[in-house]
């Protein structure tokens, strides 16, 4: 009895050591809302946000599909921006989180490199510690996510599926990533590593495009090279530290271009 009551405990430390929001956007059915909500329960996620549904996220319908997960439907935030097919009521709401995960069911376009995705098996959780905020963000049951949605995202998330019908079901979808990350939730809780800051990656592009600004490229191409960096920090799960010796090597590039002199001056120190 002792040993069921400690494995329940230990169960609850686990789903308690990552802050992990799940975000709906332009979610269109009302059901799959509530099937959401379950299927979130299941595995130990209390964290709803409805991002401009279609339907009435909230009735009666939507509950009936929560079943016993009707808090968490009850305590889901649901958002209305004016502009609801645009994305700059997103990128406000995303802002609060240190790690941004968008999702694809769509194959790999080579020359899009918005959408190339990792797999979820290919996910490294061993860097996501209990101070991580982390959004993973779904799009709508018909299209998914838009193009410029996904330029707000760290990364793409997809589920390795059959080419010929690789799109699940939303709340399927959420159930599969969801079991994968309280599968691998053990190690969450025991990382001492911290996850840098969305604030400290955003300023470390913003060095990264000062530098990229300087090398004479078509502009398609400093856009693609910019975009590829940024693909490559969101997989790499970049820690506090190695962002702050990243960034401080970036500041001295860019120092050195614009004082060449004062470069060699150091050197020579």
């Amino acid at each position: 009895m002792n040993e069921r009551k400690d494995f329940i405990n230990n169960e609850k430390i686990i789903s308690d050591a990552l802050d992990l929001s799940i975000i709906l956007v332009n979610v269109e059915s009302s059901g799959n809302v509530g099937s959401v909500a379950r299927v979130m329960k299941n595995f130990g996620f209390h964290k709803l946000i409805l991002f401009n549904p279609k339907e009435e996220p909230k009735s009666k319908y939507a509950y009936g599909f929560a079943m016993h997960a009707q808090e968490i439907l009850e305590n889901a935030q649901v958002i209305y921006t004016d502009n609801q097919e645009g994305p700059e009521g997103l990128k406000f709401l995303l802002q609060k989180f240190d790690l941004v995960i968008g999702t694809s069911a769509k194959g790999i376009v080579r020359k899009n490199l918005k959408r190339i995705p990792i797999f979820l098996n290919e996910l490294d959780f061993s860097l996501f510690t209990k101070k991580s905020k982390v959004a993973l963000v779904f799009g709508r049951e018909s299209t998914g996510l838009t193009n410029n949605e996904i330029q707000l995202m760290d990364f793409l998330l997809r589920i390795p599926a059959d080419y010929d019908y690789p799109t699940l079901n939303i709340s399927q979808a959420v159930g599969i990533i969801l079991y994968s990350f309280y599968l691998k939730s053990h190690q969450i809780g025991r990382q001492e590593i911290s996850l840098a800051t969305k604030g400290k990656r955003d300023l470390l592009l913003k060095h990264i495009n000062d530098t990229i600004n300087y090398i004479p490229m078509q502009k398609f191409r400093t856009e693609r090279t910019l975009q590829s960096f940024k693909n490559f920090l969101g997989r790499a799960f970049l820690s506090e530290k190695e962002s702050s010796y990243l960034l401080h090597f970036f500041q001295k590039v860019n120092l050195a271009i614009e004082n060449p002199s004062l470069f060699k001056k150091n050197i020579k120190k």
